[in-house]
């Protein structure tokens, strides 16, 4: 019997020895999950506001989208604008140019009357040919058959 308790008491100091031992280990163990929530926990935090973050970048982003489309749209309506004006500038040259004619030449192919304007005098209707041989831009000198005007006259006297 007594080998019987030595070998109890020896089992039961090895069980204790083994007991402490998982004790200690459980308590390491503890303190690494104590330090992996305490890391998961951060984690999570920094999540959260990465997150966030994104969430804001997002919004930004889509307030961006809108802003481009929107003067993508205004862009468009700038340059259809521009060509207007540029259309309207055009007539307006083309205007000036006429309303200052100072013979039959800016009209081009054209055969009708047209106002000319020389330096000294009033604007006047004259007669412009384009459909001669010599070319564009003739003014016509024409004669009147009632005699009421002489055309016997130098060329200083149609300038």
């Amino acid at each position: 019997m007594r080998r019987h308790v030595a070998a109890f008491k020896s089992k039961s100091q090895a069980d204790t020895a083994k007991v402490l031992s998982l004790s200690d280990l459980i308590v390491a163990y503890e303190s690494q999950i104590d330090s992996n929530t305490a890391i998961i926990e951060k984690q999570e935090e920094h999540i959260k506001k990465l997150n966030s973050s994104e969430n804001s970048y997002r919004s930004i982003f889509m307030q961006k989208e809108l802003e481009i489309t929107d003067l993508q749209i205004k862009t468009k309506t700038d340059a259809s604008n521009i060509k207007d004006y540029l259309k309207q500038i055009s007539n307006y040259r083309d205007q000036l140019k006429f309303s200052q004619a100072s013979s039959c030449v800016p009209f081009g192919n054209f055969t009708g009357i047209a106002l000319l304007h020389l330096p000294g005098g009033e604007p006047f209707y004259a007669p412009c040919e384009s459909r001669l041989q010599q070319g564009l831009g003739w003014t016509v000198i024409q004669r009147r058959l009632d005699g009421s005007v002489n055309f016997y006259r130098d060329w200083n006297d149609y300038r």
